[in-house]
């Protein structure tokens, strides 16, 4: 960690906004508002860690702040993105956005550093364990946690069109949280 005092505050103030959404949490399910807190409170310390190499950008729309999400779906996703995608790379970027289709919305987590190959990316989504043992149990477990919880259509999609860089869509049904309805 690079800084001093004014980032060890910093970072202690992070941690304690990521163990707050993990203790907080009763039922395995947050908003989508929720989760990109938490995920800001987990870039900044990873910031922190790698000296602010890379730049982070939610520009999900705050209209669909109010979807529920399983708590951490989209932390792991951001987590291989900084340490396979953009760690070490110049002008490294991580952009997350949110789009509604028909009677779902669809996350991208999108980092413009290293590619990955296909038949990996797939291999390692529908769990192919010489995948998994090496890297990427992360992208495995929030996959397969969606298809368990909401069916074979959702989960993660690799987008292979993208030619400088990576982006993961994550494709869950639009659902109001009952805390949260308008």
């Amino acid at each position: 960690m690079q800084g001093g005092n004014e980032n060890t505050e910093k970072a202690l103030e992070a941690l304690g906004d990521i163990l707050h959404a993990v203790y907080s949490n009763k039922n395995g399910m947050t908003t989508v508002g929720q989760e990109t807190a938490l995920l800001k409170a987990y870039v900044d310390i990873m910031q922190m860690r790698f000296g602010s190499s890379f730049q982070y950008y939610n520009v999900i729309p705050t209209e669909l702040f109010y979807y529920e999400i399983p708590a951490f779906t989209m932390q792991p996703i951001v987590e291989n993105a900084i340490l396979h995608g953009v760690k070490g790379v110049p002008a490294g970027q991580i952009i997350v956005s949110a789009i509604e289709y028909e009677n779902d919305f669809v996350i991208s987590v999108f980092n413009n550093g290293n590619s990955a190959d296909k038949k990996k990316i797939e291999d390692l989504l529908k769990g192919e364990k010489n995948q998994r043992a090496v890297t990427g149990i992360g992208l495995y477990n929030v996959n397969s946690r969606l298809k368990l919880l909401y069916g074979e259509s959702y989960g993660l999609i690799y987008n292979e069109k993208v030619r400088n860089g990576f982006e993961i869509w994550v494709r869950l049904p639009k659902k109001i949280t009952e805390s949260e309805e308008r």
